[in-house]
């Protein structure tokens, strides 16, 4: 019995280390997603497990990281996606753009939590679209920066676009969150 009760108890605690997040659990409010992400991996494995996973995904691990302490496990970053470009959608004048996510994240670290914080996102648009090319473009957004909520909601004409929009940055964003919260989680003895 006691075996049946420990195997339950590992496979649940793996469950919720390595839950998969989707686009319906990232949900920004005022520009802003926090999440609270519980492990079994001890603090300074988690810290140095996200410092190398910095360093994977953004290339250079100092051109990122604003501001980091060790001894309280807090990393800042300021990170920077580009939109997909996907034939499908590539018809839609936004999407003729060059559209840069650039935003920050917070790591803070605790034992047996971590949270995620991504914060100040910004939508930069180097257009490449004009009104004489395509009706739809506005000129307004040739080289241009909003924050997301700003450019999810700048075009009132269709709530498609909204939809798009939102759903393109969450389509890089969650990715991104999702192989943080694996190599938080790794536990490597070697």
């Amino acid at each position: 019995m006691k075996k049946i009760i420990l195997f339950v108890a590992l496979v649940s605690i793996s469950a919720i280390s390595f839950a998969q997040l989707t686009d319906k659990d990232v949900v920004f409010e005022n520009n802003s997603f926090s999440q609270v992400f519980e492990t079994t991996v001890p603090p300074n494995m988690q810290y140095l497990n996200a410092k190398q996973w910095i360093a994977k995904t953004f290339g250079s691990y100092k051109a990122v990281v604003q501001f980091e302490d060790e001894s309280a496990h807090k990393i800042i970053l300021k990170g920077k996606v580009n939109a997909p470009n996907d034939g499908e959608i590539n018809e839609t004048t936004w999407f003729q753009d060059k559209v840069t996510y650039s935003f920050t994240m917070t790591i803070d670290i605790k034992k047996g939590k971590y949270r995620v914080k991504i914060e100040d996102v910004r939508a930069s648009i180097e257009s490449k679209a004009t009104p004489k090319d395509n009706p739809m473009a506005d000129p307004r957004l040739s080289n241009y920066e909003m924050s997301l909520e700003e450019y999810i909601n700048w075009n009132k004409r269709s709530s498609e676009y909204a939809f798009l929009r939102e759903m393109h940055f969450k389509q890089k964003i969650v990715p991104i969150l999702n192989s943080l919260v694996k190599d938080i989680n790794t536990v490597d003895d070697f």
